[in-house]
């Protein structure tokens, strides 16, 4: 939510972001990690999550619903990238930010992990 949260004020920032874009994006960004653990008493990497990670995992289930829904390409392709792009644009085709929203998402997600990883104790980079 604290993604989210931040891509909305982003917006408000931007007025020239896609918002609907980012937002969608913030939301759907760790998607892939629903596959890429089993939930019982413990939880543990899926054998899809160690053989594609969570960013491949996420882009087939991006890939499965615009199928379902009939979503053209020109709608889910660059919602598709930011999820791809959201940890930096080496996982993105051509290894560059394609839209001004991968690259907000981006620091967004850094900007949120690195404030809880400080808040933890942890190193501050």
């Amino acid at each position: 939510m604290a993604v989210a949260t931040l891509a909305v004020e982003t917006c408000t920032l931007h007025p020239r972001l896609n918002s609907d874009l980012l937002i969608t994006a913030a939301l759907a960004h760790d998607l892939g990690h629903t596959r890429a653990f089993t939930y019982a008493a413990e939880i543990l990497p899926s054998d899809a999550g160690r053989m594609l990670g969570h960013l491949e995992l996420g882009l087939e289930i991006l890939r499965e619903h615009a199928q379902r829904t009939r979503l053209s390409q020109r709608s889910w392709q660059p919602l598709a990238h930011c999820v791809l792009a959201h940890h930096g644009p080496r996982a993105a085709c051509g290894r560059f930010f394609a839209c001004a929203e991968a690259l907000a998402l981006q620091r967004i997600v850094a900007l949120d992990e690195g404030v809880k990883r400080g808040l933890e104790g942890g190193p501050m980079v």
